[in-house]
């Protein structure tokens, strides 16, 4: 659940800096000048003369910042996720390691007996001493 609430977050965040950073003056006035942010009217009106890139600089600033430390701790917190496994996959783990313990004949059971391992060096002969 903290996971889920962490990646909102960080989504949330990367999406508002991407707004803001477009947002900014540069060289060649970018999207900043259609919103405010060279001193257009909405921008004065809005923020003041210099408002405007003081508060896009400081909102940069702090969503970058969170940007990064948020990116930290999803990824501890990822490790520590895929670290433990759920009790399915301990299930399954358990099956596979039974299933490479019992040595397959290719012969099919029959109820209420156990699988016999095959002799590996092929002497063993059965046993007739009981059968005339």
């Amino acid at each position: 659940m903290i996971y889920s609430i962490l990646l909102f977050m960080f989504i949330l965040d990367a999406a508002l800096l991407m707004v803001v950073v477009l947002l900014q003056d540069s060289k060649g006035q970018g999207l900043g000048g259609a919103f405010g942010g060279s001193g257009g009217q909405m921008g004065t009106a809005i923020f003041g003369g210099r408002g405007a890139a003081d508060f896009l600089s400081k909102a940069t600033t702090w969503l970058g910042t969170g940007f990064l430390v948020l990116a930290v701790i999803l990824t501890f917190s990822y490790q520590q996720r895929t670290t433990t496994a759920s009790l399915l996959q301990q299930d399954a783990a358990r099956d596979a390691q039974r299933q490479l313990a019992i040595p397959q004949t290719g012969l099919p059971l029959l109820p209420g007996t156990s699988p016999v391992a095959p002799d590996p060096g092929g002497t063993a002969l059965p046993d007739t001493s009981g059968v005339n």
